[in-house]
């Protein structure tokens, strides 16, 4: 039997403790509590090596035969008559058994200091831990021979003292009172009973020690090879190592059992962690994976988690959007912090509307002998967009931005229109009055990179390449589109302040779809703009922004056929348009009331403006403020526009506002049916489809900034209500009329155009039946109530049907959309 592998029963054997109990008895009746703890000392000392050397004496001497000779264990160790004095001399042997009878031979006397620090050095660094005891339990009985002898004089040190072990027994440090004459008497607490030792050698000879232990050890093996009770009737733990007592216990691992996980919420898909540890307790499982946690399945209510109710702890599925899916980023799929998302969303609209659509009636029209300038004005259009999303990010986003993303997001167009007149679709009237058009673009894609971080706050600078979103103000009064870029952006003072430095090479957008190609706009962008969070008012946040924009001269046609560049008007000659735009904004709330501004001034140059005829200095101002009030679940509002016009058009001042590519949600947004709706006038159009800005651009989305148009005024008065969660109401009513008319009555060669535009009426409607945005269904309704002004540009001209419509009188324009949008 191996050392480490000693029998339980055999430490506690009585046998090996009844000497000593008899010494503690002998002490405590003496009255000593100092002799008692070194008694103690003595004893666990005495005890170890009384073990130690059984165990040794078992795994060293056993004969040829296997059985144990203890007799024969020390025959040849050392010389028949070694004396003291020799062994002081002699240097220690290689054999631990050597030194173990050296150290055995010396007497119990206190020998000199030399010889002590002998001693000491095998009791602190023996490699046997036999020996190391031994020296430890030989240098107890020398500390007792001097302390028996009376306390130690001041300054007298021995080898003991010097000896870099931990055998000594701290001393109290006050006088043990003794009961006499009914008085406390001091007594030394260093005296020790002079039998004490001699009692305890005579008891724990090495030789009654080692017949017994070998006794013990034999009938243990004996038992052992004839034991043969199954398994599952043998005692569970494991054997007990007595090694060195600073070696660290090794555990058993054939007794760790494989833990069954629960299932983590939601869909996890497989997990990228390689575990590296395994369970060293079967106390402590170690998951590596810190995401798929499981959690217990639980049946709260009680009903066996019907599907129909809402369940705590929920598994899902890989199609399922609802609960948590390593498909939608709740998951990494590498490693710990890089997660995908893709997401799916198809944008179905559907819109009836009525706009002023010429006859063309020098060419051909769709109805035989129809001789009104403006034709029917009912339109029929469809619009579906598939747009599927992958974005590739890195970082614990909840609470700091991104270290790295890519996305890219591919749409997939289908459009379809039908009017009531030749010549819409296509300049080419054999192409009828129905158009049907099919696109897949790369809208988005771009990568990210988190550059440095500027403060412990979080705060941040990131660049951001490729074809990218971007709003440049609170409303998007100037800039709202996704197009290729490059963006610095960042944050400062624990996101108080943020920042964005972004230059835009534009690429052509597809006349029907909207979305970009690949193809070079020659247009170029730079956009810088710096918010501050509660700037003079808790709540309110201010922004000051400033635009380039620089269009290069030249020539476009678009897919279906019409010249958007230059603007098909007064001189058709390609020009450069230069633009600087100064802003200062602000949204938020100060107290109760909710506020949003915006102001603009716009200084710059047109080589060669179409109407003007000639170069142009760009001198421009555009306002804006909308005020509202929240009460319960209602939203009182009023706002105000303002973009200046151009009262002399034959001078070379360039005085009407025009923006680079809005899309601005104010009074009414999308619902407004001046906003969403594309009103052409010969060849141009005054407004653009969601503009605000009557501007007499041939195209948004292809033509150039005009800066030489009437203007706008608009006062709005609206109300939003929240009807319920589900279901929100927005309604408005806008008042237009142009700021200045003399551009228009230059365009259209008529004089004495009213400024009264007309009343825009508009309701709409959002609902999400899943209290979400997965499902969002949104509809509105609107109607333009021509003013005079409305009527001396688009009013009947018709002699013949002016019995049936007063004479000028444009008909009311009315225009109604839904739109369906399911988000995955």
């Amino acid at each position: 039997m191996p050392p480490n592998k000693l029998p339980p029963r055999l430490k506690s054997h009585p046998d090996a403790h009844r000497g000593h109990l008899a010494t503690m008895r002998a002490l405590i009746r003496a009255g000593s509590a100092r002799a008692c703890l070194r008694s103690c000392s003595l004893l666990t000392c005495s005890v170890r090596v009384f073990l130690i050397t059984i165990v040794a004496s078992a795994a060293g001497m056993a004969q040829d035969d296997g059985e144990l000779d203890p007799d024969s264990m020390f025959s040849e160790l050392i010389e028949s008559d070694p004396t003291e004095k020799n062994i002081r001399r002699t240097p220690w042997n290689s054999d631990p058994r050597v030194r173990l009878q050296e150290i055995g031979a010396m007497s119990s006397t206190r020998p000199p200091n030399s010889t002590m620090e002998r001693i000491a050095e095998l009791a602190d660094s023996d490699p046997s831990p036999l020996v190391r005891e031994t020296a430890r339990l030989r240098l107890i009985e020398w500390q007792y021979e001097r302390d028996s002898a009376g306390p130690v004089k001041s300054g007298t040190t021995g080898g003991i003292r010097q000896a870099n072990f931990n055998t000594s027994i701290d001393e109290p440090d006050f006088d043990i009172p003794l009961a006499e004459d009914n008085q406390f008497k001091t007594r030394d607490v260093f005296a020790e009973p002079e039998s004490s030792l001699q009692w305890l050698q005579d008891q724990e000879s090495l030789a009654g020690k080692k017949e017994r232990a070998f006794r013990l050890i034999k009938a243990e093996s004996l038992a052992e090879s004839q034991d043969e009770r199954p398994d599952v009737l043998r005692s569970p733990f494991p054997p007990v190592v007595e090694d060195d007592e600073f070696t660290p216990p090794v555990p058993d691992k054939s007794r760790i059992t494989q833990t069954l996980f629960d299932a983590p919420l939601g869909f996890t898909g497989p997990s990228s962690i390689i575990p590296s540890e395994s369970p060293q307790s079967e106390h402590f499982v170690p998951i590596e994976d810190r995401w798929r946690v499981g959690f217990p399945e639980w049946d709260r209510y009680g009903k066996g988690n019907p599907d129909v109710d809402d369940q705590p702890y929920e598994t899902g599925h890989w199609w399922d959007p609802y609960n948590q899916n390593v498909l939608k980023g709740d998951y990494p799929v590498i490693g710990q912090h890089t997660f995908l998302n893709i997401t799916a969303t198809n944008e179905l609209l559907n819109e009836f509307r009525e706009v002023p659509t010429g006859t063309t009636p020098f060419e051909s029209t769709a109805d035989p002998n129809q001789q009104e300038f403006f034709g029917h004005p009912q339109q029929y259009f469809m619009n579906n967009n598939l747009k599927l999303q992958f974005n590739l990010s890195h970082g614990d986003t909840a609470f700091k931005p991104f270290d790295w993303q890519i996305r890219m997001m591919p749409v997939f167009n289908l459009n379809y229109l039908s009017v009531k007149e030749l010549g819409v679709v296509n300049p080419d009237v054999r192409a009828g009055t129905t158009r049907f058009r099919n696109e897949v673009a790369l809208e988005e894609w771009f990568a990210e990179a988190k550059l440095a971080d500027l403060s412990p706050n979080y705060d941040f600078l990131s660049v951001r390449a490729g074809s990218q979103p971007f709003v440049s103000d609170f409303r998007g009064f100037i800039f709202s589109d996704t197009n290729r870029a490059v963006r610095l952006f960042g944050t400062r003072l624990a996101n108080r302040d943020q920042f964005n430095l972004i230059f835009f090479d534009q690429t052509e957008k597809d006349t029907n779809s909207g979305l970009n190609t690949f193809h070079d706009r020659q247009q170029h962008t730079l956009i810088a703009n710096y918010f501050r969070q509660d700037f003079i008012f808790p709540g309110f946040t201010s922004q000051f922004s400033f635009h380039y924009n620089n269009d290069a001269p030249s020539a476009e046609f678009d897919r279906n056929g019409f010249l958007v560049r230059p603007d098909p008007t007064g001189v058709f000659r390609p020009h450069r348009v230069e633009a600087y735009y100064l802003g200062i904004a602000g949204d938020g709330h100060i107290g109760r009331v909710n506020v949003s501004h915006a102001f603009y001034h716009v200084e710059g140059r047109d080589s060669m403006n179409p109407i003007q005829g000639q170069k142009s200095q760009i001198r421009a101002n555009m306002a804006a403020i909308e005020l509202s009030l929240d009460r319960d679940w209602v939203r009182f509002k009023t706002s105000y526009f303002w973009a200046s016009g151009d009262g002399n058009p034959n001078d070379c001042k360039a005085r009407g506002f025009d923006s680079i590519f809005d899309n601005p949600n104010f009074a009414g947004g999308q619902f407004s049916y001046w906003q969403r709706q594309s009103i052409k006038l010969f060849g141009v159009n005054l407004v653009q489809r969601e503009s605000l800005v009557p501007n007499l651009r041939s195209s948004k989305t292809q033509g150039q900034s005009n800066f030489v148009n009437p203007g706008l005024h608009l006062a709005n008065a609206g109300m939003d209500f929240e009807i319920t969660p589900k279901v929100k109401a927005i309604t408005n009513a806008n008042l237009l009329w142009f700021d200045k008319t003399e551009t228009l009555e230059r365009f259209v060669f008529q004089d004495n155009i009213h400024h009264h535009i007309g009343t825009d009426l508009s309701l709409g409607l959002e609902y999400r039946p899943r209290l979400s945005d997965n499902i969002i269904l949104v509809g509105g309704i609107s109607t333009l109530i021509p003013g005079k002004g409305f009527d001396d540009l688009f009013g009947v001209t018709d002699p013949f049907s002016a019995a049936n419509a007063q004479p000028g009188k444009a008909d009311t324009l009315r225009a109604m959309f839904v739109n369906l949008v399911l988000t995955y």
